[in-house]
């Protein structure tokens, strides 16, 4: 299909009288709302054809949520922008498809600039209950211009591929995780053509995500897809969403590194949550993906030990219906077990690096045995004497500033992406199995 650069603010404004069959909001103060949450620079090149179907805010239904106090929380309308916040997980907003849509299509939406992120899985996307995709969305959280405020406009891919038609409801529900506290406020929908280049980010800094297709045959991680899942450490709480994830992939040709991290959430099933790494590797990963992976790397959570959960014991069996995924070391089975029958890949956890944690040190050495049991890898930042020589130090501060546990950017730069790096060469050529 041929791709063609969208110029958002001109898409958006030509959108309703463009696109023969979708309807939109025809009031003035719709239109005026819809060009002033519109983002990009329009492009000379831009074609009116290329236009999206917006889905209007106006006419969503919202779905309201408990709170931890078991309060019912509504997303509230900000009226003058045409857009709702105030979420909590599990609240949602649907959105109702127009006359004369019947296509698959690539969903976008417009958010305002958050104050803070929590992770890279925002929203789960689902058309009538079902077609659930979960797309990780790099979002910036700095403020850099002088006096910009959180509600900075931008636009976001939250859905690929997805086959919508006249009636169909379009939810857009809240994930779990800390991440709920600082969900950015959302307006319209906007549905591409499939495979349409569509300019993504805040304000004028928005830009096309193009995939580096290039690869180098010398180097073993250029041209490799890998699946991180994790929480906060993974997807860089501390550095803006930047971790070794993103480290790794800026360094090396063609490399395209896919976040699955929410801050808060552990490895274990935890009943009163539902957004552990077991259930969300099992049903948050876009089924598009299945062809291009080829390693999944696991974050050795330290939330399970923080939240106090227990460790279990290593299993006998291969079958994943014995294992304890209440436990840490259940889960842990479980999650290679998974990722190595649905993706035929090999698997390479990580721990932190070393903080005072006895509970987490405790899971460090269980981790060891899981990954020897299941012939999977592990990058040991905790018993790298390397590494724990400098804690404490002053460079130790500079890479770890705040709590032990989160590295700032300089931190998975200098410290930690360098270790990544290392090892993971050395593991894909297999030095190291």
């Amino acid at each position: 299909m041929k791709k063609r650069m969208i110029g958002l603010t001109m898409a958006v404004m030509v959108a309703v009288s463009a696109l023969a069959g979708c309807k939109a909001s025809g009031t003035d103060d719709a239109d005026k709302a819809r060009q002033e949450t519109g983002v990009g620079k329009a492009e000379e090149d831009s074609e009116k054809e290329s236009a999206p179907c917006i889905v209007s805010v106006d006419d969503a239904m919202v779905i309201g949520a408990l709170d931890g106090e078991g309060t019912e929380v509504v997303p509230a309308l900000d009226a003058d922008r045409k857009m709702y916040g105030g979420f909590v997980a599990g609240a949602c907003i649907e959105y109702e498809i127009p006359d004369g849509v019947d296509g698959t299509y690539d969903v976008y939406v417009n958010m305002a600039r958050p104050s803070a992120l929590w992770g890279n899985t925002p929203f789960v996307v689902t058309v009538n209950g079902e077609n659930r995709q979960v797309q990780p969305i790099d979002m910036t959280t700095t403020f850099d211009a002088a006096g910009e405020d959180g509600l900075t406009p931008g636009v976001f891919l939250v859905a690929r591929k997805l086959h919508v038609k006249t009636g169909d409801k379009l939810a857009l529900t809240v994930s779990g995780g800390m991440l709920s506290f600082s969900i950015p406020y959302v307006g319209d929908v906007m549905l591409y053509e499939e495979g349409s280049e569509v300019a993504q980010g805040f304000g004028d800094a928005a830009s096309v995500v193009k995939e580096d297709g290039t690869a180098d045959d010398s180097d073993p991680l250029s041209g490799k897809t890998i699946l991180w899942m994790g929480s906060s450490v993974t997807f860089g709480m501390m550095s803006n969403g930047y971790s070794m994830a993103d480290y790794i992939a800026e360094n090396h040709a063609g490399n395209k590194s896919i976040k699955y991290a929410i801050s808060g959430t552990t490895l274990v099933n935890d009943a009163m949550k539902g957004d552990s790494y077991v259930e969300r590797l099992e049903n948050d990963v876009w089924e598009g993906y299945d062809d291009e992976i080829d390693l999944v790397i696991i974050q050795l959570s330290t939330n399970d030990a923080s939240n106090g959960k227990p460790l279990g014991t290593l299993s006998e069996s291969t079958d994943r219906a014995d294992f304890d995924v209440t436990t840490i070391t259940g889960a842990e089975e479980y999650l290679i077990s998974y990722a190595k029958e649905r993706w035929g890949c090999d698997v390479v956890f990580y721990t932190g690096s070393y903080y005072e944690a006895p509970a987490y040190a405790e899971m460090v050495e269980g981790i060891k045995k899981v990954c020897d049991k299941w012939d999977a890898g592990l990058v040991n930042l905790w018993d790298n004497q390397e590494m724990t020589g400098i804690y404490g130090t002053d460079e130790y501060k500079e890479y770890m500033p705040m709590d032990g546990i989160h590295p700032n950017k300089d931190g998975y730069c200098k410290w930690w992406g360098p270790e990544f790096e290392k090892y993971l060469n050395e593991y894909l050529a297999g030095a190291t199995k």
